[in-house]
């Protein structure tokens, strides 16, 4: 709304609000870092202010005249909140990789990301279209994508703009509906990879938008130039609300605790450690542990260089007396997790479990590096 009110009438103070709704954005949710290239389409529709012969004409009949500009001009009027984009994005950067996000066994190789980038790609669109099969997280196949998979998602991706190009002198909100799906999405597309997953659906709010204005634009002008009467759009937009309402209800279902959440992820996404782990951890909450272990080996199984399954497999062996198998689980904890409260917990249960043996030497090392790592 912003945006609109300033291109209607350029100036300063119009445009430090624009500056400032977008700063508070991105303190908000740096996934918006893409806006100044949003405004970019948003010139070129519906604003039009990119069309010199259309100079003087409002870009909504009947609204205000919106001014036209050159292309140069329009870039150059984006930098400054361009500048706030990188400023976010190194900010986020920093912070991901402070964090461990943006490191360790689960780091794929650019070509692998690249690959998995153009996958994704169609399979959130595949989501758009019919939103099934949806969980919480989406394990990065890694050297497991078949070639083929990502040869037939290029081809589609490629086709799709083809087509949308070629269509953009009388459908040009088809063109912006889709860049604004590919661009928006390329922070989270997996380029630069931040934490274990392949796709997320929570990344795709802000680019569906853009597939939601190719629909919603496309039925009306179909149904505008077949003269079908608007009360058919009307029961047919009903209708799809309607399905998806019960299968959102559906979704929402099994976000009822940990233990059905984490039980439907592994059904819909194998082979998932991540969601092995998690199921593990919920059931050990409920002091299920000989249920856990059967995840926590699972996940082992799956990725041999995850901390967590190895500490939680040593915490059993641990429980059931195995102290020198557990010795031996906690060490392979503490060498492949980069986290600090991991490694001070196993730290901790080695040294008990040193001290269960009557290693007090071993016992007091371990205690003195798990106070170490725990700080004052």
């Amino acid at each position: 709304g912003a945006y609109g009110w300033y291109a209607h009438k350029p100036r300063l103070p119009r445009y430090l609000l624009v500056a400032a709704l977008y700063a508070l954005g991105l303190m908000a949710k740096p996934q918006v870092i893409t806006l100044p290239f949003v405004l970019l389409l948003w010139d070129y529709w519906p604003l039009q202010r990119m069309d010199q012969l259309a100079a003087g004409s409002a870009a909504i009949p009947g609204g205000p005249l919106i001014p036209a500009k050159p292309f140069s001009w329009l870039v150059l009027e984006k930098l400054p909140l361009l500048a706030l984009s990188v400023a976010s994005a190194v900010v986020t950067i920093r912070a991901q990789y402070e964090s461990g996000a943006m490191s360790g066994p689960h780091w794929q190789p650019f070509p692998l990301r690249i690959q998995n980038a153009i996958l994704a790609y169609a399979r959130y669109l595949g989501n758009a279209i019919w939103p099934s099969h949806l969980t919480l997280i989406y394990p990065h196949p890694g050297s497991s994508i078949r070639l083929w998979q990502v040869l037939t998602s290029l081809l589609l991706l490629l086709a799709i703009t083809a087509l949308m190009i070629a269509s953009r002198h009388r459908h040009r909100y088809l063109l912006v509906g889709w860049l604004w799906f590919l661009g928006t999405m390329v922070p989270m597309i997996g380029l630069v990879q931040v934490g274990r997953q392949a796709m997320a659906d929570r990344y795709a709010y802000l680019p569906f938008v853009g597939i939601f204005i190719m629909v919603c634009w496309g039925m009306a002008q179909f149904f505008e130039e077949k003269r079908l009467p608007a009360k058919l759009l009307t029961l047919a937009s009903a209708l799809i609300v309607l399905v998806l309402c019960v299968t959102t209800r559906h979704q929402i279902g099994y976000w009822a605790d940990n233990v059905i959440l984490w039980t439907h992820t592994i059904q819909v996404t194998p082979p998932n450690y991540v969601a092995e782990d998690n199921l593990g951890g919920a059931l050990l909450i409920r002091h299920r542990l000989e249920d856990a272990i059967l995840h926590f080996r699972a996940a082992a199984a799956i990725h041999p260089v995850d901390p967590i399954s190895a500490f939680n497999i040593g915490y059993y062996e641990h429980q059931h007396g195995d102290l020198a198998g557990a010795i031996e689980m906690y060490k392979k904890a503490i060498i492949l997790t980069t986290s600090q409260s991991v490694k001070a917990q196993s730290y901790d249960n080695m040294g008990r479990a040193y001290r269960a043996l009557g290693e007090a030497d071993q016992a007091r090392e371990c205690f003195e590096q798990a106070q170490k790592l725990q700080g004052p």
